[in-house]
């Protein structure tokens, strides 16, 4: 689990201004509620303490006014993605059809679509298609970018935050093919099959996530949901199934809605991202390959 000081950290000047405006009127007491209890463990008393000894005596003053800053930063950072998974919850559905449909084709999609507005309706994140990729998600936290070195892992999602940010849409969609490509190395005729959609279905959900400012930082959330979809894949390979165009938009959908749907996950792959390609920037000499 990423560490909240740190998650605050990477955001407290990326996305200080950025949001304000924007988010402060439009969803002013929308997600108030919706999303109280599903931070508030994750910041609550955090760091209520860790301050606390650091100045004494003298320096009282300035060690409550560092206290007040952090208590303020932490809580607009709470705010920021609370604001953002509200709207990530709500164009999940939407995304799964997009993604659905560019990997399996129209009847993947409108199903995909269905059952990711079902569900973001009913406020779960499990598909009707849970049985037949039972076991498949049991260890989906403990793995990162199987097969891809930790420098391919972290070019990729310096291609993603690149898509997030380009003004040409085309760039954008290269980009996204691009880091598909770095997650996604060929090990199997089948896979090789079906690597071209998930590369088509990666380029259709960041075109559709970069139509609205509000959605454009999502598009770094698009290397977690190729990861994912290539993790899922790989394991029902292993057991002898197949990987068709089909399954792999019916995947890809679903690992979508998992990620969009779940604030606490759509927020962990955000900051994932931009951590490793500001980690990746600060070395110029490593030339990108």
């Amino acid at each position: 689990m990423l560490d909240t000081e740190m998650m605050y950290r990477e955001f407290e000047d990326e996305f200080e201004d950025e949001f304000e405006d924007e988010y402060e009127d439009e969803f002013e007491g929308e997600f108030e509620d919706e999303f109280e209890d599903e931070f508030e463990d994750e910041f609550e008393g955090e760091f209520e303490d860790e301050f606390e000894d650091e100045f004494e005596g003298d320096y009282e003053s300035k060690r409550d006014r560092r206290r007040k800053r952090r208590r303020r930063g932490l809580k607009r950072f709470g705010s920021f993605f609370k604001k953002l998974g509200g709207i990530a919850k709500k164009v999940a559905p939407i995304a799964a059809r997009v993604v659905g449909t560019a990997v399996g084709g129209p009847g993947v999609g409108a199903a995909a679509g269905n059952i990711a507005g079902m569900l973001a309706r009913e406020g779960e994140y499990e598909y009707e298609l849970e049985g037949e990729f039972e076991g498949e998600f049991e260890d989906e936290f403990e793995y990162d970018y199987e097969g891809v070195s930790e420098y391919e892992a972290a070019v990729a999602d310096v291609l993603a935050d690149a898509a997030s940010k380009v003004s040409s849409e085309a760039e954008a969609e290269a980009l996204a093919g691009a880091f598909t490509a770095k997650i996604m190395p060929i090990k199997s005729s089948a896979m090789a099959r079906v690597q071209p959609a998930i590369v088509n279905g990666a380029a259709k959900f960041t075109r559709a996530m970069r139509k609205s400012p509000k959605t454009r930082i999502l598009v770094k959330t698009g290397p977690e949901i190729v990861r994912r979809t290539n993790h899922v894949l790989k394991k029902l390979e292993a057991k002898g199934k197949k990987p068709t165009r089909a399954l792999a938009g019916k995947v890809m959908a679903m690992q979508t809605q998992k990620v969009l749907g779940s604030p606490k996950t759509c927020a962990k792959a955000i900051v994932k991202s931009s951590q490793k390609a500001r980690k990746i920037a600060k070395k110029p000499t490593m030339a990108m390959r």
